[in-house]
């Protein structure tokens, strides 16, 4: 799954930097267009969709914040083409009837998203802003931002229903801490992973992390939770930025714990921990981990 994702990326950041164009059936040139193009349903579903799109860019006055709804339609677009473009190509796949009723749905689900408000608001806006403003308590840097791929996943029992899903890594950055919670989907089960990193000599270096019920203050099943002080590479490369980030993204949820109005599938963190992670300077200290696996004071990996 992980590669199936970061072909996802690759996908939409070869894309050019431009707001994503509605489909021109003149110039359609893949399977799926001509797909899309030989259905009036399927036409006109995507025409409302493109419709849709164009009216949330139209509302987007800031720069990052259209730049974020540029970036997830593309994506939208790229995950489209790479899962739902090669549908019936195995055996036991949906027929042809299957496969325009999954490209229907996915698409009437995407104009529901583009068109969906919060107080007024779109959604998509709304939670980009709410980034921005849980962001701006902290200095920010170059090791701020996020990254995420999105991918249709099929329904475990249901071959015909897809799901669209974005999993990825945030990145939050004060001084010379950056603090990082990540998401990871694998046949069909999410990890989640939290890291600590200190800037040293213009790098991030994981001092810490943690996954799923391990990490401090998660575990419900009674277990010795604490962060590991010797992170895995692939702990450690949570951190580390392989492209660009992304200063907003529509598709990973805010940080708070009472933005339920907020809430989108993805990315979850909570805003106490991210607090003290970035302004603590002996977070994460071993006095506040059950278990004992934190550090002390005056061990050579404190601050």
């Amino acid at each position: 799954m992980k590669s199936l994702l970061s072909a996802i990326c690759l996908m939409s950041a070869a894309l050019l930097g431009g707001p994503a164009h509605a489909l021109d059936c003149r110039k359609a040139s893949t399977a799926l267009e001509h797909k899309i193009c030989a259905d009036p349903r399927l036409r006109k579903a995507d025409a409302a969709m493109s419709k849709a799109y164009f009216e949330l860019l139209g509302l987007a006055t800031d720069a990052d914040v259209r730049a974020a709804l540029i970036n997830s339609q593309r994506r939208w677009i790229a995950a489209r083409e790479h899962d739902l473009g090669a549908l019936g190509n195995d055996e036991g796949a949906p027929d042809a009837d299957e496969q325009r009723a999954i490209l229907l749905d996915a698409t009437t689900a995407r104009t529901e998203s583009l068109t969906e408000r919060v107080g007024g608001t779109p959604k998509f806006i709304a939670v980009a802003l709410k980034q921005r403003a849980n962001a701006a308590a902290y200095s920010g840097g170059s090791f701020a931002g996020y990254r995420a791929s999105c991918s249709f996943v099929p329904d475990r029992r249901d071959p015909n229903v897809y799901s669209y899903n974005c999993f990825g890594v945030m990145n939050v950055q004060n001084g010379d801490r950056v603090c990082s919670v990540s998401e990871d989907f694998a046949s069909y089960y999410v990890v989640t992973q939290r890291a600590v990193a200190d800037i040293v000599n213009g790098k991030p270096r994981v001092i810490a992390a943690c996954v799923d019920s391990q990490c401090p203050g998660l575990s419900v099943t009674g277990q010795a939770v604490g962060w590991n002080f010797k992170p895995t590479a692939e702990q450690a490369a949570i951190v580390e930025s392989f492209g660009p980030l992304s200063k907003l993204d529509p598709d990973i949820a805010v940080l708070s714990d009472d933005d339920d109005w907020l809430a989108v599938p993805g990315l979850r963190a909570d805003q106490g921990w991210l607090n003290a992670c970035l302004t603590d300077k002996s977070f994460p200290a071993r006095d506040r981990v059950p278990g004992g696996r934190g550090r002390k004071e005056g061990d050579a990996a404190s601050r």
